[in-house]
């Protein structure tokens, strides 16, 4: 569920459309596991918001940020972000904000904010029911391509759903039944041991 708060200068309508769908078309290549989620999937749950800032409300330093020389912020959420993940992406994605806004490298900030699952909910549903334990572990340790991995193994071979446990049912004898003479040689094992030799 990548979410970009993207912090800039005054944009048309028009720019404002160009650089959402540049950014998105960036994150769908960046969060797009081999095997899982389709880049549709991640491109419908990809979202970009504005914050516009105006002359005199951002300062950099004690100076006022202007469109000339324009500082640009990106806040990236995800869930389970690792920092292999993050790496990629300020990679990834820096040289594509400078090229947007002509702004200079180091005038580009990323800031991330990965979450559990347990901290987002779709319909009403949290993203850890939604995602089976395996994958969330695996992308969190590992990364995307282990995780979407594991997500398909995890449908595809689903684990059986623990069940309270019952009265223990007793298991049959694999035991063979003793023969007839040993059966009489019990029998007269046991009278000796009871007759006693003063009731002979």
């Amino acid at each position: 569920m990548p979410y970009l708060r993207l912090t800039c200068p005054p944009l048309s309508d028009d720019r404002r459309r160009q650089v959402a769908e540049e950014l998105t078309a960036v994150v769908v290549e960046l969060f797009t596991p081999p095997r899982g989620p389709s880049a549709d999937d991640i491109r419908a749950r990809t979202t970009v918001h504005f914050a516009v800032y105006g002359p005199d409300e951002l300062f950099v330093g004690g100076r006022a940020a202007i469109t000339a020389d324009p500082d640009v912020t990106v806040e990236l959420s995800d869930w389970s972000m690792s920092t292999r993940a993050q790496a990629r992406c300020a990679a990834r994605l820096t040289p594509v904000l400078v090229a947007l806004f002509g702004a200079k490298p180091d005038a580009v900030n990323l800031r991330f904010h990965p979450y559990p699952p347990t901290d987002f909910a779709v319909g009403g549903v949290l993203l850890s029911a939604r995602i089976p334990a395996p994958a969330r572990w695996a992308k969190r340790l590992l990364g995307y391509t282990v995780w979407a991995w594991v997500r398909g193994v995890s449908r595809r071979y689903p684990s059986p759903r623990r069940t309270r446990a019952g009265p223990a049912t007793p298991r049959a004898s694999t035991r063979a039944p003793p023969s007839p003479r040993t059966q009489r040689a019990n029998r007269s094992s046991r009278t000796d041991a009871t007759s006693g030799p003063g009731r002979r």
